[in-house]
């Protein structure tokens, strides 16, 4: 089976697998020699959707954005990774100068 040979079965819809840094590894470091570990985030989330406190679509989706960047940063954290700006940007599918406008 397909899954099985990614060992991704366990994933519920909406999650990824993704490699990121552990947080284990100190500042200074390329990235080409830190330890990297993988994690299982989730990038859609049906409660997302909800409970929105603007009224218009622009700033609703920078809401929507940040909503996904916090929950995906905290998981990474609980699985024992960090998360770079890079990272971020490729998760969230924007330009790397868009990521702090999230923060």
């Amino acid at each position: 089976m397909y899954f099985s040979e990614l060992n991704q079965s366990h994933l519920k819809p909406g999650q990824i697998k993704y490699h990121c840094v552990a947080a284990e590894e100190g500042a200074g470091k390329s990235l080409k020699e830190c330890k990297m570990l993988p994690m299982v985030l989730t990038l859609f989330d049906q409660r997302d959707k909800g409970n929105f406190s603007q009224d218009n679509n622009k700033d609703r989706s920078v809401e929507l954005r940040r909503r996904r960047l916090v929950r995906i940063a905290e998981e990474a954290k609980e699985q024992g990774g960090y998360l770079t700006q890079e990272d971020l940007a490729e998760l969230l599918m924007c330009d790397i100068t868009e990521v702090p406008f999230f923060l």
